[in-house]
């Protein structure tokens, strides 16, 4: 895992966010062997967990009767680490450009992320709200009123290819929780591979059973 250096090129998969959403997707993509960039305009992971309230205890994630926001955010970036996906941070994206045949995500400092698919989990930040920076998208990502709108199965956004989940994205019945946030990313992750591989179906493989999965974590 990276932190700083060289912007990457030859990633499948760039994430917007280091956030729970952004982390877990993060996994995600590397339990099923695809590397990914996550982009953080911070100098470190774990988003509003991290930032504003990394001493608040949180009762509502599975496994954890009592667990503090800031210790998610940890948690959630350890288990990034076996598969080595590159974190950039203190990196802003100001624009997402749709090419023919990629991404090329525009930074701040001038650099630019060439990428085959984007997850946005930027969590509210960038998207409207007074004085706060508009994160240029391209056609057909937005709602006529700037939603980010999204298939619930994929968490796909009308642009092929770029999906949004956490709290950037919008779709019937929306919970803004970090259990939903990491539900999305998990499915966005599998829509990924499945396009990745090529094939119209494939079939889920599960951490406990798959002997791939668990090399991939464990090396073994």
């Amino acid at each position: 895992m990276s932190d700083t250096g060289d912007v990457a090129s030859d990633d499948s998969v760039a994430i917007v966010g280091a956030g729970p959403a952004g982390l877990w997707a993060a996994f995600q993509l590397g339990l099923h062997g695809v590397a990914a960039t996550v982009i953080e305009a911070a100098a470190r992971s774990g988003g509003q967990c991290a930032a504003l309230y990394a001493d608040k205890p949180v009762y509502d994630v599975p496994g954890f009767r009592e667990a503090l926001a800031g210790d998610i955010a940890e948690r959630l970036l350890a288990q990034t680490e076996p598969f080595s996906q590159t974190f950039l941070y203190d990196c802003r994206v100001d624009a997402i450009l749709r090419g023919e045949a990629e991404f090329r995500l525009l930074l701040a400092d001038g650099r630019q992320i060439s990428s085959s698919f984007v997850i946005l989990a930027t969590g509210l930040g960038l998207f409207g709200g007074e004085g706060r920076m508009q994160l240029a998208l391209p056609e057909g990502a937005r709602d006529p009123e700037g939603a980010i709108c999204v298939t619930p199965s994929t968490f796909e956004t009308e642009c092929p290819g770029l999906y949004a989940i956490g709290d950037a994205a919008l779709y019937p019945g929306k919970l803004p929780l970090i259990v939903s946030a990491c539900h999305e990313a998990a499915l966005a992750a599998f829509a990924i591979k499945k396009a990745v591989s090529g094939l119209s179906r494939l079939a889920p493989e599960f951490s406990s059973t798959s002997t791939r999965m668990r090399k991939r974590v464990t090396g073994e």
